[in-house]
């Protein structure tokens, strides 16, 4: 089975959220083919990986054993909250690549939120650069993001979400420690921290921050 028709099939299950197009592309996969779109969604989604130098091999056959993980990778997607209907879902949010606070203090919605940030009294005087990071949809009406307080400087900070049509701020509750955002997957984005660098009491943190319902998962090792 080629890869391209395997994308199809797997496609049908996801129905609707393959409208949405990823950041990720593959250096085989031009955006003018009648299937990157899917591919970079698909991949966006974790459903596939493509290879170590960066290719998808859009033409090679699909084993067995490649369609098993992709199939089993669209069913933990969809039990992870994805909706196969056009209604709206916090699954569905398709997000820029994450990056520093800086790369979005520009934007005319961030001082709003800022002016939230320091009403709510949450450490600092502002959300501020230089160690916070964020995440922004793409239709920029949600916003994820690690303030740049003392807490963060030193690995340890915390997950608000930032409702930009609604001008609303929140934060995720729970005991846990984030400096920075990796992939997101379905209904998730990924996060790590630390707290007390070096020694017996330095603690890693690695979770998932949950849009729908601003929660977060998270497990600790020592360092």
């Amino acid at each position: 089975m080629k890869k391209t028709f395997a994308l199809i099939f797997i496609g049908v299950l996801l129905g609707s959220t393959l409208a949405f197009a990823s950041v990720k592309m593959f250096s085989d996969v031009p955006n003018n083919t009648w299937y990157s779109e899917s591919v970079g969604s698909l991949a966006d989604k974790g459903i596939v990986s493509g290879y170590k130098d960066g290719t998808f091999g859009p033409g090679k056959n699909v084993s067995r054993a490649e369609l098993a993980v992709m199939l089993d990778r669209t069913i933990e997607y969809i039990e992870n909250g994805a909706v196969l209907s056009s209604s709206t879902s916090l699954a569905k949010i398709a997000f820029d690549s994450c990056g520093p606070l800086s790369k979005y203090e520009k934007k005319s919605w961030f001082s709003g939120l800022d002016s939230k940030y320091v009403a709510g009294n949450y450490g600092e005087d502002s959300v501020g650069a230089p160690y916070g990071e964020g995440c922004l949809s793409l239709d920029e009406k949600l916003f994820i993001f690690i303030p740049s307080d003392f807490a963060q400087a030193h690995g340890c900070g915390r997950i608000f979400k930032y409702d930009i049509t609604n001008s609303a701020l929140s934060k995720a509750p729970g005991n846990y420690c984030a400096v920075e955002f990796g992939s997101r997957v379905g209904d998730y984005v990924q996060f790590s921290g630390f707290i007390n660098d070096g020694g017996s009491a330095c603690k890693e943190y690695s979770g998932k921050y949950y849009f729908d319902g601003n929660t977060v998962d998270v497990s600790t090792k020592s360092c």
